[in-house]
């Protein structure tokens, strides 16, 4: 999870502390009213075992309770927060500050799901509250529940333009938002003028033209007329340095006049920039989920835009990384999640990214450190958990590597990379009949045949001679059909002239 957002304790207390010791003794009071003024000033280990003495001394006090768990939560000690919060919760349950600050402890502690509860109530009693508007949109983020996530930040958008990281959580959803339309679209219509047109954007937005050039003339094949396409593949060839191949492709595209905009309605809706409206199209036609996925593409673009005009800030320099990534440059991107990384106060979840950005420039010593920290503060994440075995698996420390995946595993039975990830440590440590039934789960991700290799391989070592041929076999036909379709597509994706009109 990202950073939580924190309300000020000390507005908390003035509202909910003084009342609760009426009926005590004074003593009691001075120490609630000395707890009270430690917390305002940030002193919260000090005050925690001072609100544990007046949770003993006044048994059953529901905001006694709560602000120890408050406490121990801004002190960092999640786990303690939790227990003492579910305890002010089982004699209040509708309690704001008590559900408020458990949702914050979940989310501290990497458990969306948890929290979701929690600052639902919350956020319900207190719809003003950016901040706990904020931390029910992330909750509902990391579930990627992105839908209701964009609707939360588009609020906190309104409410407050100037925080850098509403506006790219905002981003981040339509993104979401986008690649899920095109799944749908992928699933009805693969091989589509409008799926080849889509896949062919995301090629040029990787630089990678010769194949953004060939799926675009695809494109084109199936539906001549399919707007916008004729000036995408102008803009390769101004890319490729081919200008005067670009303006052939430009003048066609403006041979095909102005929409008609009472049949290409959603084409003229896209042109008006009314992506919220094609974003709520609510058909499963090819064509629906065509323009879905480009409206959420340009709500995207215009969140992240702002980021361009506020300070320097951490969502900023995420930004620039994911960008030095989709060009492939690599190095660049991890000085980039460096620099988020450090301004966001050390963030876990950029620090995953960065792992991630170490991991393509093959720094595996650096990651591995950086990951220790991570899972110090979040050891019960499943996904650090695997990034930590697997950097340990690229050091050539399988035993220790073997561990961390486990317990991914553990936390998270079905993450096939996972799976796959803890076969190559068992491999790597020469036992390979425990490898087998975690190379056979990984079986879906293989791409590129090597998993159902080291599964025949691992057959063999263990005496399965038959199950060792049969799997051989598969792997041949991977591989033979992967070297073939490197050879179409190497013939294919040359950039050439302009075909006949």
């Amino acid at each position: 999870m990202r950073s939580i957002r924190r309300i000020p304790v000390c507005l908390l207390w003035l509202a909910f502390v003084c009342p609760l010791l009426h009926a005590q003794s004074s003593k009691l009071i001075e120490q609630s009213n000395y707890a009270r003024e430690l917390m305002a000033a940030g002193k919260y280990e000090e005050a925690i075992p001072i609100y544990r003495s007046l949770v003993a001394a006044v048994p059953g006090n529901v905001g006694l309770i709560t602000n120890l768990g408050i406490a121990y939560h801004m002190a960092g000690h999640e786990q303690e927060a939790v227990i003492e919060l579910v305890k002010a919760l089982k004699l209040e349950p509708r309690n704001v500050p008590a559900n408020l600050y458990l949702g914050y402890a979940y989310l501290s502690l990497g458990e969306p799901a948890k929290a979701i509860g929690p600052l639902e109530i919350a956020a319900r009693a207190l719809p003003s509250d950016a901040t706990a508007q904020g931390n029910l949109a992330e909750a509902l983020f990391a579930l990627k529940r992105y839908r209701e996530a964009a609707a939360q930040f588009e609020k906190l958008s309104q409410a407050n333009s100037s925080d850098p990281e509403v506006w790219y959580r905002l981003g981040l959803c339509y993104q979401a938002l986008s690649q899920q339309s095109f799944d749908e679209l992928q699933k009805i219509a693969p091989g589509s003028a409008y799926w080849l047109a889509l896949v062919a954007d995301s090629r040029v937005k990787a630089m990678e033209l010769s194949s953004a050039f060939y799926l675009y003339r695809q494109a084109l094949a199936k539906d001549p007329k399919l707007r916008g396409v004729h000036a995408a593949l102008a803009a390769v060839y101004e890319k490729s340095g081919h200008n005067d191949w670009a303006r052939t492709e430009q003048q066609r595209e403006e041979q095909l006049g102005k929409p008609n905009c009472a049949i290409e309605k959603y084409d003229c809706a896209f042109r008006d920039g009314h992506y919220q409206q094609l974003a709520g199209l609510q058909g499963k036609t090819p064509e629906i989920y065509y323009w879905k996925t480009k409206a959420y593409q340009k709500l995207a673009v215009d969140a992240l835009a702002h980021l361009g005009q506020l300070p320097p800030s951490p969502q900023l320099h995420e930004l620039l990384a994911t960008i030095n990534a989709n060009e492939r440059q690599f190095p660049a991107a991890v000085e980039e999640w460096q620099k988020a990384y450090d301004l966001s106060g050390h963030n876990v979840e950029i620090g995953k990214q960065l792992a991630l950005a170490l991991f393509q420039v093959q720094n595996f010593t650096e990651a591995r450190d950086l990951l220790q920290g991570l899972i110090q503060k979040q050891p019960k994440s499943a996904e650090l958990n695997y990034l930590y075995g697997f950097t340990l698996l690229s050091l050539k420390q399988p035993k220790d590597a073997a561990h961390y995946l486990q317990l991914s595993l553990q936390m998270e039975p079905g993450s096939l990379p996972a799976h796959s990830a803890l076969a190559q440590a068992y491999l790597a440590m020469g036992e390979s009949k425990q490898a087998i039934p975690h190379l056979k789960a990984a079986l879906p991700i293989d791409h590129d045949g090597s998993i159902h290799y080291q599964l025949a391989r691992a057959y063999q070592a263990s005496g399965q001679m038959e199950l060792a041929r049969a799997m051989l076999e598969q792997y041949q036909k991977i591989h033979s059909a992967q070297q073939a379709e490197q050879q179409t597509l190497q013939e294919q994706v040359r950039i050439t002239a302009p075909g006949p009109g």
